[in-house]
């Protein structure tokens, strides 16, 4: 095969799951790095640094595929890697809150973090005769299932504190986040215990709770077989037990659980979305009806829900426009097709020899933009 293209670096080489080359091209049209500072405090030295130097400065990238977190953060602490993105297994090591490990920062080392604009949650499959639908005790059932989850928790143990739980489906950095809404769900395992109570699932002698029609309530769970997912399962196990739900977890991988997802043939299944443009709608429109079996996993169809996201379609962003999202989010808690998660935190560390480097919430290829001090090597 023969790419054609027209971006700063061509293919050299590819060695599946171990290496990819990547070489300036040479026919790439000139673009001066001129950009001027934010509020950042950093930003001053790296324009100061980088200014009036014709992109890309560096000739070659590589970039090593390394499956184990330990393999990566050894091969950046043995200098082998220039740029690495913290395993969350590694943070508590890196980083200090938020900032550098003192130890890194001797080194000379440092940190460029920021919120990525994108959302994590549970979704239930609408279509589910057990979890879906919105009678009100379907909807009791989903609102107490979130009520007793803990997104602190998740981000404590699993997330090492690399996130930041979300309010509403637009996370923050995101044209139509308001960072004065507050969802209306919080953790609350004592009221989500009287609510099944109130809509008729009883628990029975084991502790567990049943239908409101007496038959056995069983909530399945998908599921990956890697450390990580197995922290989660531990996460929900503890969460259902709290309320007397019992919990089958299935195992399988995670792209055939997406395409059942798509299909609407699951009842539980963690997923994500990372913004493809920084506006509200690329969020909002994960819930539009229309687009079950397409980008609206959950299989959610809301006649309000809908006419509220077909009206935010004609406007542009503006503080109506924001309103209306905070509309369409009272909405989605009312119905609660999702268990809302976390935006995760990209934190990445840099040896002192790369110049100019600041991770960017959407381009995930900064090495165009960034310079190396040969002398450093």
């Amino acid at each position: 095969a023969h790419p054609v293209g027209t971006g700063p670096y061509v293919l050299k080489s590819w060695v599946p799951a171990s290496k990819i080359t990547l070489e300036a091209n040479p026919a790439f049209r000139e673009v001066v790095w001129n950009f001027a500072p934010g509020d950042d405090p950093g930003d001053r030295a790296i324009v100061a640094a980088m200014r009036g130097k014709k992109m890309p400065q560096v000739g070659r990238i590589e970039i090593s595929v390394m499956e184990e977190p330990q393999s990566r953060w050894l091969a950046f602490q043995g200098g082998e890697l220039d740029i690495l993105e913290v395993p969350g297994v590694f943070a508590p090591m890196a980083l200090r809150g938020d900032k550098l490990a003192p130890d890194l920062a001797k080194r000379g080392i440092y940190l460029s973090r920021i919120l990525l604009p994108q959302v994590t949650y549970t979704a239930f499959n609408m279509r589910d005769p057990v979890v879906g639908g919105l009678a009100k005790e379907k909807v009791a059932l989903r609102r107490a299932i979130v009520m007793a989850y803990s997104n602190q928790a998740e981000i404590d143990i699993i997330r090492k504190g690399q996130a930041k739980s979300l309010q509403m489906p637009i996370p923050p950095g995101v044209a139509g986040y308001s960072s004065s809404y507050r969802s209306s769900i919080g953790l609350d395992p004592a009221a989500a215990n009287k609510l099944l109570d109130q809509m008729g699932y009883r628990r029975g002698g084991d502790g567990y709770r049943a239908m409101p029609d007496g038959t056995p309530l069983l909530l399945r769970y998908s599921s990956q077989t890697d450390a990580t997912s197995r922290d989660f399962d531990e996460l929900w196990k503890k969460a259902l037990d709290s309320i007397g739900i019992r919990l089958a977890i299935d195992k399988g991988k995670f792209s055939d659980q997406i395409k059942a997802a798509l299909s609407c043939q699951y009842q539980m299944l963690n997923y994500g979305w990372f913004a493809d443009y920084p506006d509200g709608d690329n969020f909002m429109q994960l819930l539009y009806g229309p687009n079950t079996n397409q980008s609206n996993a959950a299989c959610y169809s809301s006649p309000q829900y809908d006419a509220l996201y077909k009206e935010s379609q004609r406007m542009r962003d503006s503080p109506e426009r924001t309103q209306l999202f905070e509309r369409m989010a009272r909405q989605f808690e009312a119905d609660t097709p999702w268990r809302l998660g976390v935006a995760p935190y990209r934190s990445m560390l840099v040896q002192p020899r790369v110049i100019g480097y600041k991770a960017h919430p959407v381009l995930l290829g900064e090495w165009i933009y960034v310079d190396i001090d040969a002398k450093l090597r």
